[in-house]
């Protein structure tokens, strides 16, 4: 394991630390251990749909400006974003993120492009 790999998982590691003890991590395990299973499937299996459609969506709009996406990197880049634009404030850089991984195809200005006009 690089150095690199070795920061990332050590930065994630401390980033769900934080949101742990910031937002009362134990009350919402609490919370989840007294959910309905019937009611938080139906919750996964519908922000797995909403994930997949809108990584598709990105791909179309990609594809319209010349770069290629695979399918299931798109889907790991977008619920990256996910997790990115939640954990952190303004709700942007992990779809900046998106843009900055996707440049390598089609240069930073078009993959910028693909996931602006696909947010908007």
């Amino acid at each position: 394991m690089n150095v690199t790999r070795s920061l990332q998982i050590l930065i994630a590691l401390a980033v769900m630390a934080l949101l742990w003890f910031g937002l009362d991590g134990q009350q919402a395990l609490h919370l989840l251990v007294r959910a309905d299973p019937l009611w938080l499937a139906a919750a996964a299996l519908a922000l797995t749909a909403q994930t997949v459609l809108s990584a598709m969506r990105w791909r179309l709009t990609a594809r319209q400006l010349g770069q290629t996406i695979p399918l299931t990197r798109a889907i790991g880049e977008y619920y990256l974003a996910q997790v990115v634009n939640q954990s952190l404030p303004g709700g942007v850089v992990g779809d900046a993120g998106r843009a900055v991984r996707a440049r390598h195809q089609a240069g930073l200005r078009r993959a910028g492009a693909a996931v602006a006009i696909e947010r908007l």
